[in-house]
């Protein structure tokens, strides 16, 4: 169900921000298929893992969109931990579930002014720190609220994969909002790092297949996720072009051969 979420800060748009039409695309996708993107959650509880995460006192979830993550953040709040739903679109944080560990803010995401310094255990970017201009004031706004030895994962497309040839082939031709934008190297998450003192600990390329029970419920997903004005038979075509699909055995369902890349950064504690 949509919330009424206020606005905490005022609003420069540093990526194209979701209307209601483009946000309720998004969401109808996401509820139509809620396990199609589960590899990728399997991928951070992994690296969070690794990590030690647990039993955070806040976190932090930048560009949370309709709380994908968000949600499934709460799971590594300690008791009266808080997650702060972050993005500068209203309209998609009317998505986020309701929840008592999770306040919803609508605002610039360089500007965590709500967020007390030396707090935050964990920060979390997931499929859209691509779209940010102002990389380096988000992340000292970021190394600000973090407490030390706080951890920030930014997970995103990398650059030449086959990920990135769908979104600058498909995507950027072919969305409702556009999509001009650089993707992320290790090279370039370690230099943004260092400027913003934070210590790069790794970068991986991570396999995060998407799962769906057959070809058209693909097209569907694809379609409304990413607010797409294209026939859908090709999309299915332009999908296959640029992104390996495995029919899985003995079935009509489908696995899309998706990938992002998980970047760990960390205040240092000294």
């Amino acid at each position: 169900m949509a919330l009424e979420v206020p606005v905490l800060a005022s609003r420069e748009h540093s990526e194209p921000v979701f209307g209601s039409a483009r946000a309720r695309r998004f969401a109808a996708a996401m509820a139509r298929c809620p396990e199609a993107r589960r590899s990728e959650l399997d991928c951070l509880d992994q690296a969070l893992r690794g990590l030690g995460v647990a039993h955070c006192e806040a976190i932090v979830d930048l560009a949370a969109g309709h709380g994908f993550v968000t949600d499934h953040l709460v799971r590594y709040l300690g008791p009266g931990g808080r997650a702060y739903a972050v993005d500068e679109s209203a309209e998609m944080l009317r998505y986020v579930p309701r929840h008592p560990q999770i306040e919803h803010c609508a605002g610039k995401l360089g500007d965590l002014s709500f967020v007390r310094d030396d707090c935050v255990d964990l920060a979390v970017t997931f499929a859209s720190f691509h779209h940010v201009n102002n990389k380096n004031q988000v992340l000292d706004e970021v190394a600000r609220v973090l407490r030390r030895g706080g951890i920030v994962i930014i997970s995103d497309v990398c650059d030449e994969t086959p990920t990135q040839r769908f979104f600058d082939s498909v995507v950027r031709d072919h969305s409702e909002t556009g999509h001009e934008t650089d993707f992320l190297t290790a090279q370039w998450l370690a230099l943004l790092a260092a400027r913003s003192k934070l210590e790069h600990v790794s970068s991986t390329l991570e396999p995060t297949p998407w799962r769906f029970a057959s070809l058209q419920e693909m097209a569907a997903f694809m379609d409304d996720l990413f607010g797409l004005t294209m026939d859908r038979e090709a999309l299915v075509e332009a999908i296959h072009e640029c992104l390996p699909v495995r029919a899985m055995p003995h079935s009509d369902e489908v696995e899309l051969g998706w990938s992002q890349g998980f970047h760990v950064l960390r205040k240092r504690v000294a």
